[in-house]
């Protein structure tokens, strides 16, 4: 199989958002970051029954890739059993991510399939008040997933969001309401907190909260709201270059060509003037279009200072330049 590796115009990216639950050996995911160009890359562990499973793995192969892999670690919930009012054990589990030298961790506990799934509870609620003075406690990065594409609400959508599940507005209530609480919180918000089509409120939302982050992790949508003004897109991106980070959601289920379009796609928002479709259009059976049918994308052509930001330094800003250590096992 020969796949044409990507080339970045920033040295050592790093991709804050991705998943390595497994799926596929450590030779698919290492080949996925060569021809990605991927030097560091962050691999988030989401809520569910194989949630502590999922972080030994990802800690076993940061210990074998200790200066490429970042960890960040998800919540076990007692799926089922929880009560509104039965949230502090949340807080050992911060302090052990912390002890046991996680980077950072990962909420998936504001989407609204995982409230329905895992944990019933809204993110400003009193089950997540002891988590979030510990997160605090000890200044740890939080990568969090709030609310969802705005189409997942409407009525014929198969998630079905429309017949029981609160609008996407109470979703990004619940955030406001912890970050007013917690102002020194450091959280990025993942694929861009599905506000893409409204940069206003986004630089409102960054001017309000200085702590606050996005990452472009793609959704069906992010692109395109992007490509749709791309003046306005890039003015957005060049301000406010230093809250943005480069995310593909990339996973070690992918196949190379998927993996590789994700990337390509960024890549050629973030750098290029071109007009192009997204790249899986070629391989794929069914094409990525724009919630108004829209194929097409425009890149942004992005300074080379904004591309180094985004694509790598605010990650080490976020995090650390190198991940932790992992910790000594007993002999």
């Amino acid at each position: 199989m020969n796949i044409d590796q990507i080339h970045w115009k920033t040295e050592g990216v790093v991709d804050a958002h991705a998943h390595f639950p497994g799926k596929e050996g450590i030779e698919h995911f290492l080949k996925i970051l060569e021809i990605t160009s991927t030097q560091q890359i962050n691999v988030l562990v989401g809520p569910g029954p194989r949630t502590a499973k999922v972080m030994d793995f990802v800690m076993e192969q940061r210990a074998a890739h200790p200066e490429r892999i970042y960890a960040f670690a998800g919540i076990c919930h007692k799926i089922g059993e929880a009560s509104l009012d039965d949230g502090a054990y949340l807080a050992q589990q911060v302090e052990d991510a912390y002890l046991n030298n996680f980077d950072g961790l990962k909420m998936l506990e504001g989407k609204p399939m995982t409230r329905r799934k895992v944990a019933p509870f809204a993110l400003d609620s009193d089950y997540y008040r002891a988590y979030w003075e510990r997160v605090i406690e000890y200044d740890m990065p939080v990568t969090l997933h709030v609310a969802d594409p705005i189409s997942f609400w409407e009525v014929d959508n198969p998630h079905k969001y429309a017949e029981d599940m609160d609008s996407k507005e109470s979703f990004y209530t619940e955030i406001y309401n912890v970050l007013e609480r917690h102002p020194t919180l450091r959280v990025s918000l993942a694929h861009f907190f599905f506000m893409a089509n409204d940069l206003k409120r986004c630089a409102d939302l960054f001017d309000r909260f200085p702590n606050v982050r996005f990452d472009t992790a793609p959704n069906p949508d992010l692109m395109f709201h992007l490509a749709y003004k791309p003046e306005e897109s890039r003015e957005f991106l060049i301000k406010y270059a230093d809250r943005v980070m480069y995310g593909t959601d990339i996973n070690d289920g992918n196949s190379l060509y998927l993996a590789r379009a994700k990337a390509e796609n960024l890549r050629l928002l973030f750098e290029s003037d071109i007009r192009y479709e997204p790249v899986q259009n070629s391989f794929q059976e069914k094409p990525v279009r724009s919630p108004t049918g829209d194929h097409m994308l425009q890149g942004l052509a992005l300074p080379d200072d904004a591309l180094r930001k985004i694509c790598r330094d605010n990650f080490h800003d976020f995090a650390a330049p190198l991940p932790k250590k992992n910790l000594a096992k007993a002999v």
